[in-house]
């Protein structure tokens, strides 16, 4: 990654609220600044103050939208309140909350959020397009100097100048405004619906602005009005968000809180979340027991099989949980659900408890196609041998740069298995080779 991405050390981040305001009202004082009209919704309500100011004197907001998830990561991670619903579900966090939003300590860390958004969004587009092209548009400032749109822009300016790339930013176009609370809602929805330069949201940021708009009494529809989206799409993304939290949960409860899915993994996980929010439904008539049981088994799945998840969970429940359950019993050897429990909440185990589930879902899927279960065993020889047969292909050629102590061990392991199998089939099964 280019160095003028990183964080310089000598980086400033933002006058105390007094200075900071003070600088700004001088310029205003002295007609250094510009009528500037702000759209809110269809018309213009506001008329704010448009003026050049030092970069090094602004702040972030820190109730940012777009850095949700990596705040409530961050909490996550190092033990900081996350603050939730009466359903558990986050609302909002400890950063956001509790700190001192003027400290240069918080601010360096809000400013550690936007970089990695900076940085990945589409390969660092908004540093390609700001090493070329000067400011076009204002930073919006609330009526305490906090920037308000424009926050990632900053974070971008901030890089390019102190790392050396960009030293015309040392000074930026602002607009200094004051917004009455419902204007703040609109205007918000507005600014940051918008997709600017290509840098989409992360659904579960997205997800919590929602469902705390929510909480104070707006509705789908209020959200739909503002956004491009359909009231159908917000209440998906808002139970997917739900269910993230509800996952979290099940997985610190399993696990007794030695393994910790924190908010960036569950970012890569929306489809996931959606297909555990079905299932979840789906078990819900089943006695408590049942219930624990078919919710833990399904935490390594939708974990290991990120990718993969909503389909095979989706396919377990046309296979019905009793089928499924005596499945797991046998290939664990045990006979009662605390029993399956216990192998499951080691997450030593959930590789192998992974392998299972997605085994006995392929297999029914065969054995429904063929109508009887006499597919099952002659489906597990017919896809080891299709995948040696791919493996001789594969290595009928010299391949260069392999693994070659790891394929010694694995294919080790291979002979010992099928030595294995032969075995039961001749002395468990009567099938004489």
């Amino acid at each position: 990654m280019a160095d003028y991405m990183e964080i310089n050390q000598n980086t400033e981040y933002g006058l105390n609220y007094e200075d900071r305001i003070n600088i700004i009202q001088n310029e205003i004082s002295n007609g250094n600044s510009s009528n500037f009209p702000i759209k809110v919704g269809n018309t213009i309500d506001i008329v704010g103050q448009h003026m050049t100011v030092p970069i090094n004197i602004l702040k972030y907001r820190i109730n940012n939208n777009r850095t949700n998830m990596l705040q409530n990561s961050w909490c996550t991670k190092n033990k900081k309140k996350l603050i939730r619903d009466k359903q558990g579900v986050v609302v909002s966090n400890w950063i956001k909350k509790d700190s001192d939003h003027e400290s240069d300590e918080i601010q360096q860390l809000q400013h550690t959020f936007l970089s990695k958004i900076c940085k990945e969004a589409e390969s660092g587009i908004i540093y390609r397009k700001f090493l070329k092209e000067s400011q076009t548009e204002p930073l919006i400032l609330d009526k305490d100097g906090f920037v308000l749109s424009g926050n990632r822009r900053l974070c971008t300016w901030r890089n390019l100048y102190y790392n050396g790339k960009r030293p015309e930013f040392e000074t930026v176009q602002v607009v200094f405004a004051t917004f009455r609370d419902d204007q703040l809602d609109d205007f918000e929805f507005e600014e940051d619906d918008k997709l600017r330069i290509d840098l989409k949201y992360d659904w579960m940021s997205q997800a919590e602005w929602y469902k705390r708009k929510l909480n104070q009494g707006k509705t789908e529809k209020w959200i739909a009005q503002r956004t491009d989206k359909k009231e159908s799409d917000i209440k998906n993304r808002i139970n997917a968000y739900d269910a993230a939290y509800n996952f979290q949960s099940d997985v610190n409860i399993l696990t007794d809180g030695k393994f910790t899915v924190d908010e960036e993994m569950l970012a890569g996980m929306e489809f996931a979340c959606k297909a555990w929010h079905s299932y979840r439904e789906e078990i819900g008539s089943h006695n408590p027991l049942m219930k624990k049981v078919l919710r833990a088994i399904i935490i390594p799945l939708m974990l290991r099989e990120t990718s993969n998840t909503y389909k095979l969970i989706n396919n377990i429940k046309s296979i019905g949980p009793t089928e499924f359950l005596t499945h797991m019993y046998l290939e664990n050897n045990v006979k009662k659900p605390n029993e399956l429990i216990e192998i499951v909440k080691d997450p030593s185990n959930w590789d192998e408890v992974t392998r299972q589930m997605v085994t006995k879902e392929k297999l029914s899927s065969a054995s429904k196609r063929r109508g009887n279960r006499i597919a099952k065993g002659f489906d597990s020889i017919n896809s080891a041998k299709t995948a040696i047969i791919n493996a001789n292909k594969f290595f009928s050629m010299k391949q260069p740069h392999q693994q070659k102590n790891k394929i010694r061990d694995e294919f080790q392991q291979l002979k010992n298995e099928i030595d294995l199998l032969e075995k039961n089939l001749k002395d468990k099964n009567q099938i004489k080779l």
